[in-house]
């Protein structure tokens, strides 16, 4: 269990990277012949569908661990079977309110969009704003590292504008 859930974190992980990647590949521009306001219309549209987009999978992605979980839970062959996969729902129910609650957080201070994920080995933090001071950075990662209970070694920042 713990291998499949490293490898789906894994996955999670890599495509985020490419999310992230794709937003800063170049596109099309108004020198090749596109209107200056459907330019900046589908630009638009582009960056906010990042986050919607990501919320959705990792939503599809969290209701699936957790749908595997009651299954253990529910058809486990031994107690301990049952006991181990209750203990995993647990984590994952205290990994899902942890993230939430440092994505509510961060969009109290103002910061317009917000993503918090947890891991063991690496969490990211991806905010949209156009540009962040060293020292903002700095405190953003010490704030969600104290919040989620990790090193902020382990945590990733991403912009998203």
């Amino acid at each position: 269990m713990e291998k499949k859930n490293s490898i789906k974190v894994k996955v999670l992980l890599l495509l985020v990277g490419i999310l992230i990647l794709m937003y800063f590949l170049p596109r099309e521009n108004t020198a090749a012949g596109e209107d200056e306001a459907i330019y900046k219309e589908n630009t638009a549209a582009y960056e906010s569908d990042f986050f919607s987009d990501f919320r959705l999978k990792r939503a599809a992605w969290r209701d699936s661990e957790e749908e595997a979980i009651h299954a253990l839970i529910e058809n486990g062959s031994t107690e301990e079977a049952k006991n181990t996969a209750a203990a995993d729902l647990m984590t994952l129910l205290r990994k899902i309110e942890t993230e939430d609650m440092i994505e509510e957080v961060l969009k109290g201070r103002q910061y317009e969009e917000a993503i918090f994920v947890l891991d063991e080995d690496l969490s990211l933090l991806i905010l949209k704003k156009k540009t962040f001071s060293e020292g903002e950075i700095e405190a953003l990662v010490q704030f969600a590292a104290a919040s989620a209970g990790v090193d902020s070694g382990q945590i990733s920042f991403f912009t998203v504008e």
